[in-house]
């Protein structure tokens, strides 16, 4: 495990994020112009962005529980790693032109090694 595994995958989200709202600007924008309350369903453009965005801020959430293990226990648990690699797996052969590939390298700095 590295030290700063935590503000590493807080990165990738901050990035996740940043990168949704540049390529999803026009789906962004629709959702205000309908007024935001039930602007998304049946809008897959709309419903894609929402559930992106919505990637980050949980990705985010995972970074800050992982800052904040570290901090407190010194350690991360075993499956944490194998978590990040095995949902990337399947997103990165049914997308491979995505970001699921930033899993694999945070994965392997989640992964504990014997002391």
């Amino acid at each position: 495990m590295k030290k700063y595994t935590g503000e590493f995958i807080m990165a990738t989200a901050m990035l996740h994020t940043i990168v949704g709202f540049v390529f999803g600007g026009q789906p962004l924008l629709d959702i205000v112009r309908s007024g935001l309350f039930n602007a998304v369903d049946p809008h897959f453009d709309r419903m894609a962005i929402v559930w992106y965005l919505l990637f980050g801020v949980l990705l985010f959430s995972i970074g800050a529980l992982v800052r904040w293990m570290q901090r407190e226990t010194g350690r991360l648990p075993g499956w944490l790693s194998w978590f990040f690699w095995i949902f990337a797996v399947p997103n990165v052969i049914l997308m491979p032109i995505s970001g699921f590939w930033l899993l694999f390298p945070l994965g392997w700095l989640a992964r504990q090694r014997p002391a």
